[in-house]
């Protein structure tokens, strides 16, 4: 038990790994209230859960969520304790998808498309039932689950690579699109039936993954805000270092030629991992979506990874 809590300790510590995190987040909260719910089960005392949740899950009554704002983020980290492939689902999209989204922008924009897409997809769920005429009479219905962050994952990776070709079970290769395209119409077609609330959810979050790629491809990070307050948070908990005093010896000059000069430059901009500009990574992706990721050079795989960890 205690490497198990070595090892996540230890994840949180590591950078570019925003998607682990969000994972490692989901499954202990799950794992959490599941527990509780079995033990105050034996007790007897098993309505308390039924509180527990009431200040986790979203509400679609306005009234309630004014008096609960955190809501429209923690229902996103938590999942129906009723339905174990609820969170099983979640999870399996969440990393596949993640994988692909983190291989092309980054850890950050991982976690920022996540917290976007589960805010944007609280909204929409709220929307419904307080716009939609046959929906008033069930105001207050809860939405918990990360189905509004992974659909903006699932459009945001199909949005970036929607040409790529994945494996369905390791069986059936499907292009990204249309996988992103089924989720979508899915989820749209069972508006209407059971779940509005959770698959307007679903919507809201795949709308803000699309939005957030083509806003990033012309130079603009939609999550840059909440990239900046993780960063501030997290100092917060860093120990400041100790002041150093470092003597630097006075080098001789050296007189290098051009050629030389602009070797080592190269070989300085490829070692020091420098971030290619938006322009050269939109080609990048340009590439990718036509011919596929092996179609790139090493020098464009190269640029591709440091863009990648720019966190």
């Amino acid at each position: 038990m205690t490497d198990v809590f070595s090892e996540l300790k230890d994840a949180f510590r590591q950078r570019n790994n925003g998607l682990m995190k969000l994972i490692v987040i989901n499954v202990v909260v799950f794992l959490f209230l599941a527990i509780v719910n079995v033990i105050l089960w034996f007790a007897g005392k098993q309505s308390i859960i039924i509180d527990i949740m009431d200040w986790i899950m979203l509400s679609s009554n306005p009234i309630k969520f004014i008096t609960r704002p955190w809501t429209l983020i923690t229902y996103g980290f938590a999942h129906s304790l009723n339905d174990i492939f609820h969170i099983l689902f979640n999870m399996l999209n969440l990393y596949f998808m993640g994988r692909l989204v983190q291989d092309f922008v980054g850890s950050r924009r991982v976690l920022s498309i996540y917290l976007l897409g589960v805010v944007v997809g609280g909204l929409f769920f709220m929307g419904i039932y307080n716009f939609v005429p046959s929906l008033l009479i069930y105001k207050g219905t809860p939405l918990v689950g990360a189905s509004g962050g992974v659909y903006a994952l699932i459009v945001a990776a199909a949005t970036l690579a929607p040409n790529m070709i994945v494996s369905i079970f390791g069986i059936f290769p499907v292009r990204l699109k249309y996988i992103a395209w089924f989720f979508v119409l899915l989820s749209f077609l069972e508006l209407a039936n059971r779940n509005p609330g959770g698959n307007a959810a679903h919507l809201g979050g795949a709308l803000l993954g699309y939005l957030f790629i083509i806003q990033l491809r012309k130079g603009r990070d939609l999550g840059k805000p909440i990239n900046n307050f993780l960063e501030w948070w997290a100092g917060l908990f860093q120990p400041k270092p100790k002041m150093k005093v470092t003597y630097i010896k006075e080098k001789a000059k050296v007189t290098k030629t051009a050629t030389q000069a602009k070797q080592g430059k190269s070989e300085q901009i490829i070692a020091s991992g420098t971030v290619p500009s938006q322009e050269e990574l939109d080609k990048i992706l340009d590439k990718i979506s036509e011919k596929g990721y092996d179609s790139l050079t090493k020098e464009e795989k190269q640029k591709l990874f440091n863009a990648s960890r720019q966190d």
